[in-house]
């Protein structure tokens, strides 16, 4: 499916080859690409976060630049968004890689953290989502 290409072109473009692709569907999923772990791993930089946000998030974009707004909408991408909303927020919240040295932590500071954790997250979720579309867009051929 050109979900699965998607994840699987821009994670490519972004310098991690997929490990495994597959657009049989199992379980809950109707597809499924793994990137390359490695398991002694324990740090990530700020940039390698970003490209996976961005390779979660070019599922739902190849399908929306194939199908349209109409036909691409669809609910396939619910745990690639779960998984790229997750890691906006531990970016923001856990690593205090948004600019600060300050971790925002909603449950210390109340809800004017959680405001401004929004923002971040939604900043960092719709750039990715734009890069995603640019990468998918300019090699539109590959996919």
């Amino acid at each position: 499916t050109y979900h699965e290409a998607g994840h699987t072109l821009v994670s490519y473009l972004c310098g991690e080859k997929p490990t495994f692709v597959t657009n049989i569907s199992r379980s809950n999923f109707g597809g499924d690409m793994l990137h390359e772990i490695d398991d002694q791993r324990t740090t990530f930089t700020k940039q390698e976060l970003l490209d996976r946000i961005c390779c979660a998030l070019a599922g739902r974009v190849a399908e929306l630049i194939v199908y349209g707004d109409e036909q691409g909408m669809t609910t396939g991408a619910s745990s690639d968004l779960k998984n790229a909303n997750g890691i906006a927020v531990e970016i923001v919240n856990r690593y205090a890689m948004n600019g600060s040295l300050v971790r925002l932590d909603r449950s210390v500071y109340g809800d004017e953290v959680g405001k401004m954790m929004y923002v971040q997250v939604e900043k960092i979720l719709t750039e990715q989502f734009e890069r995603a579309k640019t990468l998918i867009v300019k090699n539109r051929q590959k996919l």
